[in-house]
């Protein structure tokens, strides 16, 4: 049977806002927001965030331990890479790749 993770990029280093993924819509952030609609997908074996060893992600990691969320954080400027180690550590044979930045 294949594995199947469901995989959601976010980093708090926004640009133009940074923190976006934590700001509250309708009560919950929008990461929140996200990892429910995500685990409410039929056919996936997990919810990962995905993000950077970058220090201002702690916040971040917290509210994905949280919602009981799995998380990985890698290079910075690499999504990929995050979502290749990702995929191996959790001997995933396929990822559905979500951003968070756009609820």
């Amino acid at each position: 049977m294949r594995k199947v993770i469901g995989v959601i990029t976010a980093r708090m280093a926004s640009t133009r806002l940074p923190g976006k993924v934590l700001q509250k819509m309708a009560g919950k952030s929008v990461f929140a927001h996200h990892a429910e609609r995500m685990n409410h997908v039929k056919g996936l074996d997990g919810v990962f965030l995905a993000t950077s060893i970058d220090p201002l992600n702690k916040e971040l990691i917290e509210e994905a331990k949280r919602l009981n969320c799995g998380w990985y954080a890698g290079a910075e400027q690499d999504i990929v890479d995050r979502h290749i180690k990702l995929c191996e550590r959790e001997r995933a044979d396929a990822v559905i790749r979500v951003t968070c930045d756009s609820p």
